[in-house]
């Protein structure tokens, strides 16, 4: 009997602590839902606050709410302007205005401002400053200018109620002139940029070292008076690089403008620019110059300018008649890069425009049929190269790794050794290998050899 009372009071205590575990969960429930929820105990506790607060206010002060502003479209409500500002012009519509509600903190308080047509009272309505605007007139007077600026300047304008004066009318616009007079146009800007040298006030007197190319220097001139347009095709040696500009600069003589001679390389054109420089007994920079990218060595005295084909390509944007040349030269033309036979083809459309420009197509290996058609039969004049009796030795490299470096200091090495009279001529791909090759060779510190 015992037992079963212990067993029943143990069972009793354990429902007590289940039901006050149960009740303490539901209170923390209720308590994270006050607080992510603060509504409905809160505003019933802000309402009782205000009702006291109203209860405890003086008798004298009112506390209905104001009345909603009177809307436009609603005609028993009329509308009124504010006392504070002067009565607006007839012709000047005031817009619609955005109260907001304000509450004045001391009894007996006007406000700032109020709706129209509505009682002062602490609760007022706060209107916007209002802004007129006049009314946009479709006609326009003869000058262009709307009817809108000139009533600006005209009608009132209050501080409280500004009027805001339209933009001033744009001129007339001018008729688009015809395309005819839009290219006369960009033709004049485009000469007045470009710079072409006077006639020289006289010509050095050119000399003619012993190589093939002067045994033809008379044919070369007669043609070239004759045509507008030859192609020299002379083997390696003949001397037609440097021989060519000075023959075509005897044949213009005094005329207005340069001769322009391009190559493919920067290098060969510096170096041949030197040459004839050295050649003509003159200052580089003066009667010869240069031009590459990135360095110019040219001026108004210029008068035989070398450039790269780039160049020439560069300035036919600025000037597309290339008008500061009576003369230009393409030499290397068989190796027929982008650029040489962009050249070409623009060429052949500006000898249409100038008659009076001379082309002179030069190359050492190439298919002068082909070039002679191309340019509507122009006369061929060959020139041998071959003047002394040349030797075939072949040096295959060593394996497929050795580089062109290794192979060049190589065979200089041997032929200094096979025959230490006259010069070396090394051929290569582009500048880089060039450099590169020079570079090696310096290193190679051979002996009685200068390394160009």
């Amino acid at each position: 009997m015992n037992g079963f009372s212990a067993s029943h009071a143990f069972s009793d205590e354990l429902l007590h602590n289940l039901k006050k575990l149960e009740q303490e969960r539901e209170q923390k429930e209720r308590d994270q839902k006050g607080h992510e929820q603060p509504g409905r105990g809160q505003r019933k506790s802000e309402r009782e606050l205000t009702r006291n607060a109203r209860e405890q206010r003086p008798h004298s002060i009112p506390t209905r709410e104001a009345p909603k502003p009177a809307s436009r479209r609603n005609p028993s409500h009329p509308t009124r302007q504010p006392a504070s500002s002067p009565p607006t012009p007839s012709h000047i519509t005031p817009p619609r205005t955005n109260p907001t509600r304000t509450e004045t903190s001391r009894p007996g308080a006007h406000p700032i401002f109020h709706s129209p047509g509505a009682p002062r009272s602490t609760r007022t309505e706060q209107a916007a400053p209002q802004r007129h605007f006049l009314p946009r007139s479709p006609q326009k007077s003869h000058t262009g200018q709307s009817s809108r600026h000139s009533a600006s300047t005209t009608s009132p304008a209050s501080p409280a109620s500004p009027v805001h004066a339209s933009r001033p009318a744009r001129s007339a616009r001018r008729e688009p002139s015809s395309s005819s007079e839009q290219k006369n146009a960009q033709r004049s800007r485009r000469n007045a940029q470009v710079i072409i040298p006077d006639a020289p006030a006289e010509t050095p007197h050119f000399l003619y070292p012993d190589l093939p190319i002067a045994r033809h220097r008379q044919e070369i001139a007669d043609a070239l008076r004759e045509h507008q347009v030859i192609i020299v095709v002379g083997e390696t040696g003949s001397g037609k690089t440097t021989q060519l500009p000075k023959i075509a600069l005897e044949v213009a003589g005094k005329r207005r403008g340069r001769l322009g001679c391009t190559q493919p390389r920067r290098l060969a054109a510096v170096a041949v620019a030197r040459r004839i420089a050295e050649e003509v007994g003159c200052e580089l920079g003066n009667y010869v110059g240069y031009q590459v990218r990135f360095d110019d060595h040219s001026s108004t005295e210029t008068r035989l300018k070398l450039m790269t084909d780039g160049i020439l390509l560069a300035e036919t944007q600025a000037d597309r008649d290339l008008r500061q040349y009576h003369t230009i030269i393409i030499d290397e033309a068989h190796e027929r890069s982008l650029n040489i036979d962009f050249l070409l083809g623009y060429m052949k459309l500006l000898l249409e425009r100038r008659p009076d420009l001379k082309l002179i197509i030069s190359s050492a290996t190439m298919d002068a049929a082909s070039f002679s058609d191309f340019f509507q039969g122009a006369p061929v004049i060959n020139i041998e190269g071959r003047t002394y009796h040349v030797d075939f030795h072949y040096m295959p490299p060593r394996s497929d790794d050795e580089e062109i470096e290794q192979h060049v200091v190589r065979a200089v090495t041997w032929l200094s050794s096979y025959d230490d009279k006259g010069d070396v001529l090394v051929f290569l791909p582009g500048e880089r290998e060039i450099r590169d090759c020079a570079d090696a060779l310096v290193a190679q510190d051979l002996p009685h050899t200068d390394i160009l």
